[in-house]
C-alpha cells in the first residue's frame, strides 16, 4: 500500500495537486499520529488506502466507506463515488461497494474523507496489481484521475 500511495503521490504532485502523507517509511503510524495530521488539514481530501482480507481467496473487490457522522458526508460520498466508478471502469470484473460506517481514522475530521480498499490481500491477482509496479502505476493513474476531475470542478 505504500508503494501505491508513494505512486500516487507522485503522479499526483505532477499534475499540481499537493500531496501529505500520514507515512513515507514501511513502518507502523499510530491511527492517533495519522489522526493528528489530518485534523490539522482544513482544505482537500483524507483519503485512507487499504486492502480487505477474506477467508476466500476468490473473494475481490473494492470498498469505500465514508463515515456515516461526519460534517462533509455529501463531498466524501461524492468523492467515494467517483473513486469506485474510476476503479470499476478500470477493472470491470471486479465488484465494487460503497457504505456508510463509522470508521476511527476518518471520525472528526473537518474535511472529506474516504477509506478506500482497493482489492483483497488474500486474491492473487488483486496483489498482483500493486506487486507489478506497472500495474500499480496504472492504478495509482486512475484514482489520481479522480483527483484531478474532482479539483477541476
Amino acid at each position: 500500500m505504500l508503494e501505491l500511495a508513494q505512486e500516487i503521490r507522485q503522479q499526483a504532485e505532477a499534475q499540481g495537486i499537493r500531496v501529505l502523507m500520514t507515512r513515507t517509511e514501511d513502518k507502523e503510524v499510530s491511527l492517533q499520529e495519522r489522526k493528528a495530521l489530518a485534523e490539522g488539514i482544513t482544505d482537500g481530501l483524507f483519503l485512507s488506502l487499504h486492502l480487505q482480507g477474506a477467508s476466500s481467496v476468490k473473494q475481490r473487490g473494492y470498498l469505500s466507506i465514508i463515515h456515516q457522522d461526519q460534517p462533509n458526508l455529501e463531498a466524501s460520498t461524492e468523492w467515494a463515488t467517483r473513486f469506485l466508478k474510476a476503479l470499476q471502469y478500470f477493472n470491470p470484473d471486479v465488484p465494487t461497494e460503497q457504505k456508510e460506517a463509522t470508521p476511527r481514522i476518518l471520525s472528526d475530521l473537518k474535511i472529506p474523507a474516504v477509506h478506500l480498499d482497493v482489492g483483497y490481500l488474500s486474491n492473487v491477482e488483486d496483489r498482483t496489481q500493486l506487486q507489478i509496479a506497472e500495474l500499480r502505476k496504472e492504478l495509482a493513474r486512475v484514482l489520481v484521475e479522480v483527483l484531478v476531475e474532482m479539483k477541476g470542478e
